[in-house]
């Protein structure tokens, strides 16, 4: 009976710190999806869903650990945050990071801390052409394999 009980408290904590993690109910005009993975929650989220081919893709992507233990996240690069863009067939259409810095980078995350990356991106590839009319796939992630991909719906008009 005592197991059941500390389990209900412990699931009711990390619960309660991953809600900080979640869209309020006053940004409804915004977008995000949270994944967790081993008491991590990877959240990506964007102003609105559908941008004129004008505007800046701007995305926020948060690290928060809901775990009761401190998390590191080493990186052999300094760019720790890496998205694409992908259209209806896969293609990838916008990427980054497309050229990478070889030095060292981290950051450690102790119970109930975050971190938020931010990128603003034209609707541009790293040719210059703007991204054709239509529905993509956003995906944002820590580099090198440290978080799960997260993935959201946007349309470009």
């Amino acid at each position: 009976m005592k197991t059941l009980k500390l389990f209900i408290l412990l699931a009711s904590a990390t619960l309660s710190a991953c809600s900080l993690f979640t869209e309020s109910p006053d940004e409804s005009s915004s977008l995000s999806n949270t994944v967790i993975s081993d008491g991590i929650a990877f959240t990506l989220s964007i102003p609105k869903s559908a941008f004129a081919r004008s505007d800046s893709l701007k995305l926020t992507f948060q690290v928060g650990n809901c775990s009761n233990v401190a998390r590191e996240f080493g990186f052999a690069n300094q760019q720790q945050l890496g998205f694409r863009l992908t259209d209806a067939f896969g293609n990838v259409v916008l990427f980054y990071p497309f050229i990478v810095s070889p030095a060292g980078s981290g950051f450690v995350l102790q119970p109930g801390e975050s971190k938020d990356f931010s990128i603003s991106w034209l609707f541009r590839d790293h040719n210059g052409n703007s991204v054709a009319w239509g529905n993509y796939r956003l995906t944002a992630y820590l580099t090198e394999g440290k978080s799960p991909p997260v993935s959201l719906l946007i349309s470009v008009n």
